[in-house]
């Protein structure tokens, strides 16, 4: 049997990489043939594929997500710059005991975008995902040379105080960027605002509580009309504006980004459909899957064009939360956490738990 292996990064224990390999691992001495190709949705994981088709490893010295000094990496492949907002402004760069949103920048974010512009590049890739912010880009276009100003003309320099901003001037970043091109990938099509915007839908796991809900949604409101007053036009409702604690809506509004999956940028890189039509089975898997996976996510996708060309397909994940009418797409779910017998459990020895979910899937589908 021709098994594909196409997981995305399980956050914060494996990455999609070391998935991809250990997964092929047991399905070749179960006899399978087996391909693997780590994947990402326009989060993490992102400049690993890159890499692997040849790309260029460059680093920087950037802030952290709450303005620690660290060494980032981004990549240069033919004449495009790539960026992972993860490297520069990633959840798993601060630890749990120091993560707190209300001081959570982007600021690392546009440092990595800044550097890139020097080279020798037509086009800058930002993939967007697994951010500890939600400042709606502001700290990154901070760090671009972007002034937000209030009617007394002091600088604002906190997303905090975006309800006070009545200038924002952009003159820097335009010279910036003029000739070149900024797409931002995305692994979300959610708008900025709403019920279904970057703080209701994201916020929680970046520690926006429910006290907070409220307060980040009138900021980012003040921020989404500051801009519009200085471009416009009005880009919170734009697809993917909502990605990535809003650093999505700031690339489109103020860097005239073109914002499209970065699974699609991905998938054509790696040509993954020739190798989803190879496979007999397709097993894909992240970190949690959740009523977050239909919003455009790796596995979500992986399962959509796997139905498409008639492949039988699984997926290991480490938690699991049922959606309605959504789990039947896959022909089976491997959780880790369930193993284990709690999430806990599973994050103390992930490895484990997932040759153990393989050797669960390698009975069920031997047996199919």
């Amino acid at each position: 049997m021709n098994v594909l292996f196409v997981p995305a990064q399980f956050k914060e224990t494996i990455a999609a990489t070391d998935a991809a390999r250990l997964m092929a691992q047991a399905g070749r001495s179960h006899g399978w043939v087996c391909r693997e190709q780590a994947i990402s949705d326009g989060g993490e994981g992102f400049l690993d594929v890159f890499l692997s088709v040849g790309g260029e490893l460059r680093k920087a010295r950037v802030f952290n997500p709450v303005g620690k000094l660290i060494e980032a990496d981004y990549v240069i492949c033919n004449d495009t710059a790539i960026i992972e907002m993860a490297r520069a402004s990633g959840l798993e760069l601060v630890p749990p005991a120091e993560r707190d949103v209300l001081q959570s920048s982007t600021y690392g974010t546009g440092q990595l975008i800044h550097n890139a512009l020097q080279e020798d590049v037509s086009t800058v890739i930002v993939s967007l995902g697994g951010s500890a912010t939600n400042d709606g880009g502001m700290g990154m276009l901070r760090a671009m040379g972007a002034e937000f100003r209030d009617d007394n003309g002091n600088l604002i320099e906190s997303f905090q105080q975006a309800c006070r901003i009545t200038t924002i001037n952009l003159d820097k970043i335009t010279y910036l960027i003029d000739g070149k091109s900024i797409i931002g990938a995305t692994d979300v099509n959610n708008p900025l605002l709403g019920e279904f915007g970057a703080t209701r839908i994201f916020g929680r796991q970046k520690g926006v509580n429910s006290s907070l809900q409220d307060s980040f949604e009138q900021w980012m409101e003040c921020f989404a009309r500051a801009t519009q007053n200085a471009i416009g036009v009005d880009h919170s409702g734009v697809k993917g504006s909502g990605a990535a604690g809003g650093t999505g809506f700031a690339l489109c509004a103020c860097l005239n980004a073109q914002l499209t999956s970065g699974f699609d940028i991905l998938s054509e890189l790696v040509n993954l459909d020739a190798m989803v039509s190879w496979a007999d089975l397709v097993v894909t898997g992240e970190g949690r899957m959740d009523h977050q996976t239909q919003y455009g996510k790796a596995p979500a996708r992986i399962c959509q064009l796997a139905r498409k060309r008639g492949k039988k397909v699984a997926a290991i994940v480490g938690s699991y939360e049922a959606v309605p009418g959504k789990s039947q797409e896959f022909d089976a779910i491997y959780s880790l956490s369930a193993l284990a017998g709690s999430s806990h459990a599973a994050m103390l020895k992930p490895r484990f738990w997932l040759e153990h979910a393989m050797n669960e899937l390698i009975r069920d589908f031997s047996e199919s």
